[in-house]
């Protein structure tokens, strides 16, 4: 069965292409395998008030204790940020600010683009990413001195590369961005370029072939790598049934897909969203991901199930997932570690500290929720402490999201909202 997956309303909605804002930007025209030299340039960092009408979209956590937030205030995109687990928020300037709310969601509803991609990899080195609208451009940012300088980059895409998928990294200079196509036809050519030099040049090094087919557009999709060269891409496949994870050797040149075998009665269903896989830094053998099944043969349902590794993921094996309902909806989880684990499933939070085995109800969100409200994004900052974007009633015209912080703590839980009073 085709179900093209939509990380419900503001994920479709929100976008972002580009305005600049005065500074002298670096642009290339050139190969369009290639990029352009970067431009340093220094910007100030001010105080931030939390409550004044921002709504955030993405999160991205590097290091304990720090938190990076885009988002919008006042239909203009705006980047934050709290070093000190939320007691104090300092917005951080971009040379170039992607364009207003309401112009992104128009051109998103036209598959035009889609909202920054925000990677923090530690305190100082900071990317974002996204696809200009008006030219076939995927901009890059990039501090590495925590915002206080920053590198902008162009790198030039195909017509069609319309949606920046994912950006990652695995030290501060070696990453990779997907990009993706999002055609009439509903199936997407996906892109992967890389980067050797903490984002300075970037190198197409894999378009969609015959070793991973082209998914629907929108398809949920992770890609991990473990080194320079070792890597895997799990995507989540409404057409072909089980799980569909792939291999690099060459640094994601090359896939190769690997069986995994699923419980006999998922043996027909598509898979919907994917999480991981996340390998363990203590024991690199050692990792997980995460699926959700999609199951119509009485009424429309959903089932979460976990694999593990013990073996750098040459095999995956199946974990019996306890304690956790069966229901259609909206699911976001966060690997903190291969132990631990968060779940947001409709109104409620779900937490696991032995690799997805057994999981406990620990949060209702139903305080925070409206009758379209849905958990847009879940991070953890530090092992105690865990933030959430609830998306409420969003338009092509306002944002409309509220950030919640939840701390685990000896004497209990708090779960407060960080940025509407």
């Amino acid at each position: 069965m085709k179900r093209t997956v939509c990380r419900i309303a503001l994920l479709t909605l929100l976008c972002c292409s580009l305005s600049a804002c005065g500074a002298r930007i670096a642009s290339f025209t050139g190969n369009s395998h290639h990029k352009a030299a970067p431009v340093a340039m220094d910007f100030s960092i001010q105080s931030f008030d939390m409550s004044s009408s921002f709504s955030p979209i993405q999160l991205s956590a590097g290091s304990p204790g720090t938190l990076w937030v885009e988002g919008y205030q006042k239909n203009h995109f705006v980047l934050v940020r709290t070093l000190n687990l939320g007691i104090e928020w300092q917005r951080v300037r971009l040379p170039m600010n992607p364009p207003s709310y309401s112009t992104t969601a128009s051109a998103a509803a036209n598959g035009q683009s889609s909202y920054p991609e925000l990677y923090v990899e530690n305190q100082r080195d900071v990317w974002i990413a996204w696809r200009d609208i008006k030219k076939s451009f995927i901009w890059v940012e990039y501090t590495w001195n925590a915002g206080v300088s920053w590198r902008v980059v162009s790198i030039p895409v195909s017509t069609e590369a319309s949606v920046v998928c994912q950006l990652t990294f695995i030290n501060p200079r070696t990453g990779w961005l997907v990009v993706e196509s999002s055609g009439a036809s509903e199936q997407s050519d996906k892109w992967i370029y890389q980067t050797l030099n903490g984002g300075n040049t970037w190198h197409l090094v894999y378009r969609a072939n015959s070793d991973v087919p082209r998914l629907l557009a929108g398809t949920s999709q992770h890609l991990t790598f473990c080194t320079v060269t070792n890597g895997f891409w799990l995507v989540a496949d409404p057409i072909l049934p089980g799980i569909s994870l792939y291999k690099t050797t060459d640094g994601g040149v090359h896939w190769k897909r690997i069986f995994v075998s699923v419980p006999a009665q998922y043996a027909n269903d598509d898979t919907i969203d994917v999480w991981g896989p996340t390998f363990s830094r203590n024991s690199p053998e050692d990792g997980v991901f995460a699926v959700t099944f999609y199951t119509s043969d009485v009424a429309p349902t959903m089932h979460l199930e976990v694999f593990e590794t013990k073996d750098g993921g040459v095999t995956w094996r199946w974990v019996k997932v306890k304690n956790l309902p069966s229901e259609y909806g909206n699911y976001i989880l966060r690997f903190f570690n291969t132990s631990i684990a968060s779940l947001s499933l409709n109104d409620k939070i779900y937490n696991t500290t032995d690799g997805g085995r057994t999981w406990v109800l620990n949060s209702d969100l139903d305080h925070w929720m409206t009758p379209n409200s849905y958990v847009l994004d879940l991070e953890f900052s530090s092992r105690e402490t865990m933030w959430l974007i609830i998306n409420r009633k969003p338009s092509q015209k306002d944002a409309n999201t509220w950030l919640l912080k939840k701390v685990f703590g000896e004497e209990g839980e708090s779960l407060e909202n960080a940025n509407k009073g």
